[in-house]
């Protein structure tokens, strides 16, 4: 069972670079859900200043893992709001944000340093992609996971 649970979680952690005249960053938090929480995996090439990240984290309950690459936060959707707060303060450039996955609401979060989208359905899906598009991603980017 942990086997396939982190190979879902791989498959549904993904980072997307490109260069133009700067190296631009993507990245997708993908929350997991098991029993009592949801698994949160951060590309640490995305965030600035991870020690200040971890400690804000901590200081809210929020319990963290850290690996090589990558930092693990379990999130209750409870808490999604602080998480939020929280996340937009270290992502590293305007086009970046984090996609947080609740499969089971039938929904995800995507949160940009300066604006969120909760995608429920078709209509805020495309109003999330119409605003991102000019914000710097490229049509690959906006594809992220919907549910639906």
């Amino acid at each position: 069972e942990r086997t396939r649970q982190f190979q879902a979680t791989t498959r549904s952690a993904r980072a997307i670079s490109r260069s133009q005249d700067y190296q631009q960053n993507t990245f997708e938090l993908c929350l997991i859900h098991t029993a009592n929480f949801m698994n949160t995996k951060i590309l640490l090439r995305t965030i600035n200043d991870l020690e200040k990240l971890k400690v804000d984290f901590k200081n809210k309950g929020f319990e963290i893992q850290l690996y090589k690459d990558k930092m693990e936060v379990q999130v209750p959707y409870s808490n999604m709001e602080i998480f939020g707060e929280i996340i937009k303060k270290y992502l590293n450039a305007p086009y970046n944000y984090a996609n947080v996955k609740f499969p089971d609401r039938k929904l995800n979060v995507l949160i940009f340093p300066d604006k969120d989208f909760i995608i429920s359905d078709e209509k805020t899906d495309k109003i999330a992609k119409d605003w991102a598009l000019p914000a710097g991603l490229s049509k690959p980017e906006t594809d992220w996971t919907t549910f639906y």
